[in-house]
C-alpha cells in the first residue's frame, strides 16, 4: 500500500503504485500534510488545522496540528486528536508550523496501540495580532510530542534543546527517535528514547551530521515559494528497517559549481 499527499490531494494505491485512487482526508483538508504507518498497518495523516469547536472536530478551537487515522489503506481518514494545540487568543497564543510525523513500525505499546511522534516549528510572536491564525513570523522553537494511543492523546510540547530549525523525525527499529534540524550550514541530529520510555533526550546529542557547503538557494525552477519560510536543503533522517542503530541523513546543498547535489550520510 502506498499513500501520497500534497497540499492539493491525497491518493492511495493497494497494488504497489500501479494505479491510484483519491482518498478522503476526513474533517480537515490538506495543509502541509505528513504521513506515517504504524506497526498495526494503519496509516496516520497530520495537517495544520484551524478547528472551530464542533463535535466533529472534538470540541477544539485554535491553531493545531491535527492527526487522523486510516484503517482501510488510505481510502478514508478519521480524526484522532491533536499533536500540537495553540489557543486561539492569549495567553499562550502560538502557531504550530510545518509539522512532520513518524510512527514506530516495529513495536506496539503494551495495550497494542501504535506509537506516533510529531515535530514542528512552534511560532510565538510579540506583535499585536488578533488571534493565532494571524501569526506568520516570530520566534520558532523546534518542538516534539508523542502519542501511545493511536494519535488520540499526546504528551505536552517539549522544546528540543540545542536544535536548529526545520525538524524532521524518524523512528529506529530499536525504538529510538531521531530528529534532524538545520542550524546555519550545519545539519544536526537529536536522539530520544521511545514514547514508552519517556521520550527523553539522549546524552551527547545533538551531533553534527555535516556542514553544508551552502544551503540550496533561490531561484529554483518549478518552485514558486522557494526559501520563504522553509529550507530547500530539506535535511531528513531515516533509520535502517533491518539493522538497529544504523541511521541515515540526507540533505541538499550547493556544489560550488553553480548547481546542487543531494548528500547521504550514515552512522553505523
Amino acid at each position: 500500500t502506498v499513500i501520497v499527499a500534497s497540499n492539493q490531494a491525497l491518493a492511495f494505491s493497494t497494488n504497489r503504485a500501479a494505479t491510484f485512487a483519491n482518498g478522503n482526508t476526513g474533517v480537515f483538508g490538506l495543509n502541509d500534510p505528513s504521513l506515517a504507518r504504524g506497526v498495526s498497518g494503519n496509516f496516520y495523516l497530520a495537517v495544520i488545522a484551524n478547528p472551530n469547536g464542533t463535535a466533529a472536530q472534538l470540541g477544539v478551537t485554535g491553531c493545531t496540528n491535527a492527526v487522523s487515522r486510516s484503517t482501510d489503506n488510505g481510502a478514508n481518514f478519521g480524526l484522532q486528536g491533536y499533536s500540537a494545540l495553540c489557543p486561539l487568543n492569549n495567553p499562550g497564543m502560538c502557531f504550530p508550523d510545518q509539522e512532520h510525523i513518524a510512527a514506530d513500525s516495529v513495536t506496539a505499546t503494551t495495550a497494542g496501540n501504535d506509537q506516533i511522534y510529531a515535530v514542528w516549528r512552534n511560532f510565538t510572536t510579540t506583535a499585536a495580532v488578533a488571534n493565532c491564525r494571524n501569526i506568520t513570523s516570530g520566534a520558532a522553537t523546534t518542538s516534539i510530542a508523542c502519542s501511545q494511543d493511536n494519535g488520540v492523546n499526546w504528551t505536552a510540547r517539549t522544546a528540543i534543546a540545542g536544535a536548529g530549525d526545520f525538524p524532521r523525525v524518524s523512528v529506529g527499529r530499536d525504538g529510538f527517535v531521531y530528529v534532524s534540524t538545520v542550524s546555519g550550514n550545519s545539519v544536526l541530529l537529536n536522539k530520544f528514547t521511545s514514547c514508552a520510555n519517556g521520550l527523553n533526550a539522549v546524552a551527547g546529542f545533538p551531533v553534527t551530521v555535516a556542514v553544508m557547503t551552502s544551503p540550496v538557494a533561490c531561484p529554483m525552477p518549478g518552485l514558486d515559494r522557494c526559501n520563504s519560510g522553509n529550507s530547500l536543503s530539506s535535511a531528513t533522517p531515516a533509520s535502517d528497517p533491518i539493522h538497529s542503530g544504523r541511521v541515515f541523513a540526507t540533505f541538499a546543498e550547493r556544489d560550488n559549481l553553480g548547481g546542487e547535489r543531494v548528500v547521504v550520510a550514515h552512522s553505523q
